[in-house]
């Protein structure tokens, strides 16, 4: 899914690219591995643990050409230099002041470069919703979240097609292009599933961490749930077409 999402973006060797809300450091390792050592990877979170997770993964990994800052999207500037290619995994749908952060992207590419990011697809083509957030939910004893207001932050706040190609075309992007996704999503066991989004998904990072003594209640409810799932070795497999997600690509 990142090496479709580098792909998107025009990411090549020598590019400094830049990864929006690059949460524990992934795209921006996999970036590091394509712009190789001439070129530079830029990954920016709101979240200083995230922050301090990404950069020991690429101090273990002994990767030098990426640099992880904590910072917001919405407050992005020319200070930091232009980049040849920018994208975003995942988060786009989250940010406070969309159309200011899309714009901040814009200017801060050079000529050409592209930006891609991808976001949930459709609540009724997105189960795995259920399966996951659902299950903490329930565990946590939590009621689910109001829906926000039309054109406000959510989950499902860019599940639209038209509404992400409009917000890209409104904020300047040229050629910009919408395609649908679906992530073959294996974990070993339904435990694995509960830690996997505990670490990467925002939503469910923060859920657990109004109740943090429940976390073990809510790794179970996710594992019970994800037996729905299971194969015939004790392995969580959710197919494709249980999580549709939306890639969006637009260029300056």
């Amino acid at each position: 899914m990142s090496r479709r999402l580098l792909e998107l973006a025009g990411v090549r060797p020598g590019h400094r690219v830049l990864d929006l809300a690059c949460g524990i450091g992934d795209p921006s390792l996999t970036a590091a591995e394509l712009v190789g050592l001439s070129g530079e990877v830029v990954g920016i979170d709101l979240s200083a643990e995230m922050i301090e997770v990404a950069r020991a993964r690429a101090a273990e990994r002994g990767v030098h050409n990426v640099r992880f800052e904590v910072s917001d999207a919405d407050k992005l500037s020319l200070s930091d230099g232009r980049f040849d290619a920018a994208f975003c995994r995942w988060a786009l749908m989250f940010f406070a002041d969309l159309p200011q952060a899309l714009m901040s992207v814009l200017a801060l590419l050079e000529p050409g470069g592209r930006f891609a990011a991808c976001t949930v697809g459709r609540p009724d083509r997105y189960p795995l919703i259920d399966a996951v957030l659902g299950g903490i939910l329930d565990a946590l004893e939590l009621p689910p979240p109001p829906h926000p207001p039309p054109g406000a932050p959510g989950f499902f706040s860019l599940s639209d097609p038209a509404v992400l190609r409009r917000h890209f075309e409104a904020a300047g992007f040229k050629k910009v292009e919408v395609e649908h996704f679906g992530v073959d999503y294996r974990c070993t066991a339904g435990e694995e599933v509960a830690e996997t989004e505990f670490a990467i998904n925002m939503f469910a990072k923060g859920l657990v961490e109004q109740r943090p003594e429940r976390r073990e209640q809510a790794v179970r409810a996710v594992a019970a749930r994800a037996k729905a799932y299971a194969e015939p070795d004790g392995a969580i497999r959710y197919p494709p077409e249980s999580n549709d997600n939306l890639y969006v690509v637009g260029q300056r």
